[in-house]
Order: structure tokens, then C-alpha cells, then sequence
């Protein structure tokens, strides 16, 4: 089988919806654009895998590195046929953005995963593209068997620079948050985590919630374009998957001098046009403030910073009026996680 290229099919619309096609070893089918399905050959295979993995990329048209991350892994699986021990779903989220070089679009996609618009009509791309990736995503775990793991790594790069430049966010989990899950991700040297006090309307959170998947929203760096990004800082996320796709399941020990998990104390919107940041542009996530001071001015309120050493995340001043400007998080100790 020759070299398949995820971003080359997917912006050169190469394939017909449905279209599939096999190695020694997977089927390839290929569900839509930027939608990539790959399982052992075998259908007995297929159901006696342990897990079924999400693998999503370029929901911001603009971050780059985890296109090529995934880019990279699909071609070396195209290339030399493994056997898989995952159902594995690749995703190139918002092609229309990548073709742009932009975030997004018409709208932010990452705020679009809910619901509510799998049953509206589309407005723009990114309502639509949500749609079909949700329904992508309720599709492939739903044909998951009982006994199989599911999991989804969203990965992303910030627009900003960050004191802790890797990072996750563990969506809204009332159940607790998983002290195995986060020690994977700090096997992969992603060793900063936040952890989500409410629920959102992201692509991680969509399946931990509603199809109760290991899920995060990953940050790998600052955005670059294509051909700028350092692969190599990668390289330990992709031993990860590539434990996760062809190998025993992972389950390395938490270390808990290492890890870094901060809790969400607020998501912060914008709620006037008249809206501005406290401070620089290019401040750092997780730039910590005293109590008091201000973080931010939204119409005639002043708001400020709740506790010492509350931190921000996610700043953006540029949002639409009624999304998410900001996070706001304090430290927490591993005892918050649960075995």
C-alpha cells in the first residue's frame, strides 16, 4: 500500500465518503473528509481490541503540530502495517480553517460541540463541520464493544507562550478525575493539567460526557506554521500512541513530585463590547496574580483576581460577545485525583 497522506486527501478531496481499502493486517475506510478510520482487517480482531481510540487534530486551522504529529502516524502505519489493539478514529478537524491558515473560519469550533447542533440548521462551516464530527464520533463509539477503553486526544498548540509550555484540560468529570488517565499524559511529558470545575462545549469534553471517553483537550506548544514546529518535543506523546494503538495497554505510575494540576476557579466571558485584558498580550499562561488585583475590565465591572496565586489561562481579548475571555485556576495537590 502506498503512503497515505491524511492533510494531501483531505484538502485535495482524494476520497468519496465510505470509500475503503486494505493492508496485510487494517481496513482503511474513509467516512468523510478529514475522517479516517482504521481496524484490524479481521472482524474477530476488531472485536477482541481493548480499546477504541479518537485521535483529533487541526480543530484551530492554525496549530499545526499536531497535524503533522498525526499526519506522520498515519503515513508510518500506511507505510508498514502494524497490528492494531485499537479501533483508531483519525480526525483533521477544520479543513476549511487549515486551508486558510486561520483559527477558524465563521466561529470558534471548539465551542460548538453540543447537542444542540446536531439538530439546528448549520449557520456556517464550523456549525456544520460540528455536526459531522459529532455524529463521526457517536458512530465510531457506538460500535465500540462493552469491554473496550475509549479514548480521545483532541490536540491543539495555544496561541500564546506558557510557563508550562504541554499541558491538558480534563473536562468536567463529577465522578472524579482519574489519577491513571493523567499519569498517561505525564508519560507523554504533559505534566501541567487542568482540571474542569463545570461543563463545555469542546470536542473533548463532548466525548467524556456523552460517550464517557479517557478524554482531553492536549496543548503542545505555542502555534507555529507548517514546517516551524520541533517535532522532537513530540516524540515522547507519540510513544504514548503508539503504546496505546499497537501495544499493551499503558499504565504508568503518577509521579507526584512532577505533576502540576491546577483547578478551574472561573470561566470568564465577555459580556459588553467595551471589553479589555489587565494586562499584555503576550503574558504567559498560568501567570499568576495577587488577590485584588485586576484582571480585566467588561463594560463598567472591574474584574479581578479572587485568591493569591490565582492563574490565567486561555486569555483572549478578541473573543464575540457571550464567549469564554478567560480561565482562571489555583494550584491543587494529586490528592484532588482518584484511583
Amino acid at each position: 500500500m502506498k503512503a497515505f497522506d491524511l492533510l494531501e486527501a483531505t484538502l485535495g478531496h482524494e476520497m468519496t465518503p465510505g470509500e475503503s481499502w486494505q493492508d496485510d493486517m487494517n481496513l482503511w475506510q474513509w467516512l468523510d473528509d478529514g475522517i479516517l478510520r482504521v481496524e484490524p482487517l479481521k472482524p474477530a480482531d476488531s472485536r477482541n481490541c481493548d480499546r477504541a481510540i479518537v485521535l483529533s487534530c487541526g480543530i484551530h486551522g492554525n496549530e499545526t503540530a499536531p497535524i503533522e504529529l498525526l499526519v506522520a502516524m498515519a503515513k508510518q502505519l500506511s507505510e508498514t502495517p502494524r497490528r492494531l489493539q485499537a479501533r483508531v478514529l483519525f480526525i483533521l478537524g477544520n479543513p476549511k480553517a487549515v486551508v486558510n491558515g486561520s483559527r477558524f473560519v465563521d466561529e470558534n469550533l471548539n465551542r460548538l460541540f453540543s447537542p444542540q447542533y446536531k439538530q439546528a440548521k448549520p449557520q456556517n462551516p464550523e456549525q456544520r463541520r460540528a455536526s459531522d464530527l459529532m455524529r463521526a464520533i457517536d458512530e465510531f463509539f457506538s460500535l465500540a464493544a462493552p469491554h473496550q477503553r475509549r479514548v480521545h486526544y483532541d490536540l491543539h498548540t495555544a496561541i500564546r507562550d506558557s510557563k508550562h509550555p504541554f499541558f491538558a484540560v480534563y473536562p468536567h468529570s463529577p465522578e472524579g478525575f482519574s489519577r491513571n488517565a493523567v499519569a498517561r499524559l505525564q508519560a507523554a511529558d504533559v505534566d501541567t493539567v487542568l482540571l474542569s470545575h463545570a461543563p463545555a462545549s469542546t470536542f473533548s469534553h463532548y466525548s467524556h460526557c456523552y460517550h464517557q471517553a479517557e478524554a482531553f483537550t492536549v496543548e503542545l506548544g505555542k502555534v507555529k506554521p507548517f514546517g516551524g514546529n520541533d517535532m522532537s518535543k513530540l516524540e515522547p506523546l507519540k510513544r504514548l500512541l503508539e503504546a496505546m494503538l499497537y501495544g499493551l495497554w499503558p499504565t504508568p505510575q503518577l509521579d507526584e513530585q512532577r505533576i502540576k494540576l491546577f483547578r478551574v476557579t472561573r470561566a470568564i466571558h465577555r459580556q459588553h463590547q467595551e471589553f479589555s485584558l489587565s494586562f499584555a498580550d503576550d503574558l504567559a499562561n498560568f501567570s499568576r496574580f495577587k488577590k485584588g488585583q485586576q484582571l480585566a475590565q467588561d463594560g463598567n465591572e472591574e474584574i479581578v483576581a479572587e485568591h493569591d496565586g490565582e492563574a490565567i489561562v486561555f486569555p483572549n481579548r478578541k473573543v464575540a460577545v457571550g464567549q469564554r475571555a478567560l480561565l482562571t485556576v489555583i494550584q491543587s495537590a494529586p490528592s484532588i485525583l482518584t484511583d
